[in-house]
């Protein structure tokens, strides 16, 4: 799926609502590339109209933009997300290594003990922004390059770990049809995205899904649904986004659960 990229004024309503969530997830950036007559590569940067929530979307549209001299590659990018009224806000850096090493909760944020917005956001992070007392960039560094996106909230899943990013290429095979293939593997270095998501999380109105529940005190998301009926906060399936103290409210019962199951025979 596509990732709009983000819009003012379009986008606001979206941005006016609160952040319920930020997370990591990875994303995938596809840039056209030409070899230049002296067999230089010349980048083609496209915007965030380039970046796509899986491989194979991007490498659809890269069909669709196929052009004589011209190739592809399809790049899997570590990005942050900010769930904003079921949609995501897609924070996604570009030319730094390690990503969001530059980036550091602003002062004024420390101290807030209510939920920031999606326009607050954008403020911290956009990089035309870096000269603002708002912005979490460092301005000595300059500008960052940023790509902010919107997205549905079910398009993109939550990742963890130091897992490998893919970088693929294309090829047009004899018999014209395009392919694509993994010329190179990755180590994530997930320290810097890890920091900023712990920087911010007393500033959202931090929910988890029901399958994420389950996975962190492994049960299944069944049990998870029937604990959350079991307090009064039901719940339609594994999907649902469940609030922190509905959260808490169930850790003992899953604790109890876990304990039972050790005492079995």
């Amino acid at each position: 799926m596509l990732i709009k990229p983000l819009l003012l004024p379009r986008d606001l309503h979206v941005l006016d609502c609160p952040v319920t969530h930020v997370r990591r997830s990875e994303v995938h950036l596809l840039t056209a590339k030409r070899n230049a007559w002296n067999s230089t590569t010349i980048n083609q940067y496209k915007t965030s109209s380039a970046i796509f929530t899986n491989a194979i979307s991007a490498r659809k549209a890269a069909e669709r933009q196929r052009k004589p001299g011209t190739y592809f590659e399809i790049d899997e990018i570590p990005s942050l997300i900010f769930d904003i009224a079921q949609r995501s806000l897609v924070v996604c850096q570009l030319n730094a290594s390690p990503l969001f090493r530059s980036w550091n909760i602003p002062r004024v944020m420390i101290a807030r003990d209510h939920p920031i917005t999606g326009i607050e956001v954008f403020n911290m992070f956009a990089g035309g922004n870096y000269r603002e007392s708002i912005s979490g960039w460092r301005a000595m560094e300059g500008e960052p390059h940023v790509i902010l996106g919107i997205v549905e909230g079910d398009a993109l899943a939550s990742s963890a770990g130091s897992g490998q990013l893919q970088l693929e290429r294309s090829s047009v095979e004899s018999g014209g049809w395009m392919s694509f293939r993994v010329v190179r593997k990755t180590r994530a270095n997930p320290s810097h995205i890890e920091r900023v998501i712990g920087e911010l999380g007393h500033l959202t109105q931090q929910q988890l899904r029901v399958h994420e529940i389950a996975d962190r005190f492994h049960v299944t998301s069944a049990n998870v649904l029937d604990m959350l009926q079991i307090i009064g906060a039901p719940a339609k399936g594994p999907r649902s986004w469940v609030d922190v103290a509905a959260i808490e409210q169930i850790r003992p019962l899953a604790r109890k659960l876990l304990r039972d199951r050790v005492a079995q025979p």
